[in-house]
C-alpha cells in the first residue's frame, strides 16, 4: 500500500532515494503526522528510519553529541529499524560543527544499515536557529549533507519552524527552487506556489537590497506596502504577512498564528461595503480585487489602505486564497479631505 502524507498530493513511498524535502511549519501545525508518514513509508521500503531532534541537556554531564533510543525492532532480523536520536542543542549553534557531526553519524548509520540488510536510510532532521539565521543554516546543511551523501541511498526531511525565518528569508525560500512545503488551508503545499511571479516581483524591492537583513528591515519599516497571503475561511485568517504590518501596531506573528484575523482589522463602518465589493468581484468572475477602505490600527485609530489582491479559486469558482498587498494611503486621503473642505469654505 502506498503511504500518503497527511493532506498532500505526494506519495511519500514514491519519493526516490536522493530526493530531499524541507518542511516549514507554523505553531499548531500537526508536523508529527507528516513526519510519521515520511518514516512509515520508509518502513515499507525497508529503510533504516531515523528521527534526529534536539534533546540532550548540557547539564546531564556527558560529552556525547547524540543519544539514541531504539523505538522499533525488526522481528525477522532482530535489528532496530527506527531510532529516535537526541542531539546536543549546542550543535545547532554552528552550521559547520552540525554538518561535520551529522555526516559522521550518517556514515556510521549507513554501515549499520548495510550490515543489517536495509535498503537505504530515511532521516528526519529537526532544525532550530535564531531568527534571521535559519535560512543560511538550512541552506548550508542541505548542501553539505546532500552533496556528501550522493553515493548512498539517503532520503532526507528537514523540518524548520516558520517563526525562525525573517520575512526576507521566506521569499528566499520561494526563490531557492528547492522542494520546500508549508501548510496552507489545511493542506501541505509547495512554498514556491504560494505567491505568483506577478506579485513576487512587486513584493521584493531589489535582490541587492534583500541580501542583508538590516537593510531589509529598514526597507520594510519605512515602506507603506504590506505583503500578505490570506485564506478564505471565516475572518480571512492570515497565512503570511510581511513584518512591516507593525506600522499598524500589529505583529506578524499575531496574525499568522490567527490571534488576530484580517477581518478584525477592517473598520466597522467599512466592513459591509468591503464584503459587498468582494462578493461582486467573485460573482463577476474577476480574479483581481482592488479596494480602498479603512482599517483600525492597534490603538483603534483609523488608517486608509488600498488593497490589490489576486484571488485563487477552485474548480467551482469559490475563492480559496488571496495574495497581494495593502498600501497605507492615509496621508493622501487626509489631503483630499482637506482640499474638499477648503473648496467648500471658498
Amino acid at each position: 500500500m502506498q503511504e500518503h502524507s497527511t493532506k498532500i498530493n505526494v506519495l511519500m513511498s514514491d519519493v526516490p532515494y536522493g530526493d530531499h524535502t524541507t518542511l516549514v511549519y507554523k505553531n499548531g501545525d500537526k508536523v508529527i503526522d507528516f513526519v510519521s508518514s515520511f518514516l512509515r513509508s520508509g518502513f515499507k521500503s525497508n529503510d533504516l528510519c531515523i528521527w534526529i531532534t534536539p534533546g540532550i541537556k548540557d547539564s546531564e554531564g556527558h560529552d556525547d553529541l547524540f543519544e539514541e533510543k531504539t523505538i522499533f525492532v525488526n522481528q525477522s532480523s532482530g535489528s532496530s529499524n527506527f531510532d529516535l536520536v537526541f542531539m546536543s542543542p549546542t550543535l545547532l549553534s554552528n552550521a559547520n560543527d552540525f554538518c561535520a557531526a551529522i555526516l559522521e553519524f550518517i556514515e556510521k548509520k549507513h554501515k549499520y544499515a548495510i550490515k543489517c540488510g536495509f535498503k537505504g536510510l530515511r532521516i528526519n532532521f529537526d532544525l532550530m536557529a535564531d531568527k534571521g539565521q535559519m535560512f543560511s543554516f538550512l541552506k548550508q546543511c542541505r548542501k553539505s549533507i546532500i552533496s556528501s551523501t550522493s553515493t548512498i541511498d539517503l532520503t532526507a526531511l528537514f523540518t524548520c519552524p516558520l517563526d525562525s525565518f525573517s520575512s526576507s528569508e521566506v521569499f528566499d525560500l520561494m526563490d531557492d527552487r528547492e522542494n520546500t512545503i508549508i501548510k496552507k488551508n489545511g493542506m501541505w503545499v509547495n512554498l514556491m506556489d504560494l505567491l505568483s511571479s506577478k506579485y513576487r516581483k512587486h513584493l521584493r524591492i531589489s535582490p541587492e537590497l534583500m541580501k542583508r537583513e538590516k537593510e531589509l528591515h529598514s526597507i520594510y519599516s519605512n515602506s507603506p506596502v504590506v505583503a500578505f497571503l490570506r485564506n478564505s475561511e471565516n475572518g480571512f485568517p492570515v497565512e503570511f504577512v510581511s513584518e512591516n504590518i507593525s506600522q499598524f501596531g500589529y505583529s506578524a506573528e499575531d496574525l499568522m498564528c490567527h490571534k488576530v484575523l484580517y477581518e478584525d482589522l477592517i473598520h466597522p463602518w467599512d466592513i459591509d461595503d468591503y464584503f459587498l465589493a468582494f462578493s461582486e468581484c467573485i460573482k463577476n468572475g474577476d480574479h483581481e480585487f482592488t479596494k480602498e477602505y479603512r482599517i483600525l490600527d492597534h490603538k483603534c485609530n483609523p488608517r486608509w489602505v488600498n488593497e490589490t489582491s489576486l484571488i485563487e479559486t477552485n474548480n467551482s469558482g469559490s475563492p480559496i486564497s488571496f495574495q497581494g498587498i495593502i498600501v497605507d494611503i492615509t496621508e493622501r486621503k487626509l489631503a483630499e479631505e482637506s482640499l474638499r473642505g477648503s473648496e467648500v469654505n471658498a
